[in-house]
């Protein structure tokens, strides 16, 4: 999944050694996001101990950067750093609290799944489409719908399951009119299956 990791952008990509460098020397001058891309810069290496990696994430996070907690809640997560489940959920949270998109969107997902805190469906899925609409973060859209699809299969949603096929439909074209390619992708499936039943009826 392309959004697994939160996203710090394209600093790092050819960043020479006095760049990476720079990062710290930032860092060290109190500027958060230097701190953050630092620490993403460490962890990138498999050969640098997750703690240190850590630091400099967290360093990040305390400083404001929202990127910082949601990278170091996404490594913890992933084993990359040391760390609980119910601790990266903190993280993700404070990430979503700054205006991480990414952070509100793993939030969400991890109070669907009980991840680091304690299952709350409504309130994860409100997360979801507060992110989709509000936010327009278009891969909270997705799996907002891909979590209503997950429902409905397992009878949880009251009303028909065309009510579950609409609601479906309308977060994966918000997230298509966004770009979001695999909810366009979805959505022209679900015209494809519709034409198959008209077809057949």
């Amino acid at each position: 999944d392309e959004d697994e990791i939160p996203s710090v952008g394209g600093h790092l990509l050819g960043d020479s050694s006095e760049t990476v460098l720079s990062y710290r020397s930032q860092c060290d001058e109190g500027n958060a996001l230097s701190c953050t891309l630092f620490g993403v810069h460490l962890g990138n290496d498999p050969t640098i101990a997750g703690k240190r990696v850590g630091k400099f994430l967290r360093l990040g996070c305390q400083k404001g950067d929202s990127n910082g907690c949601a990278v170091l809640g996404a490594w913890q997560l992933a084993g990359r750093i040391p760390g609980s489940d119910s601790a990266a959920f903190q993280n993700m949270s404070q990430a979503c609290k700054m205006g991480h998109g990414s952070g509100c969107m793993h939030t969400g997902i991890m109070m669907l799944q009980g991840i680091g805190t304690r299952q709350d469906l409504s309130k994860g899925m409100n997360a979801l489409l507060n992110n989709c609409h509000e936010g327009q973060h278009p891969q909270s859209c997705f799996e907002a719908a891909r979590a209503v699809a997950a429902m409905s299969r397992a009878g949880m949603l009251k009303g028909d399951s065309n009510l579950a096929l609409k609601n479906i439909r309308k977060l994966l074209q918000r997230a298509c009119d966004f770009g979001h390619q695999p909810s366009c992708e979805g959505l022209a499936d679900m015209v494809d299956s519709d034409a198959a039943r008209a077809a057949a009826a």
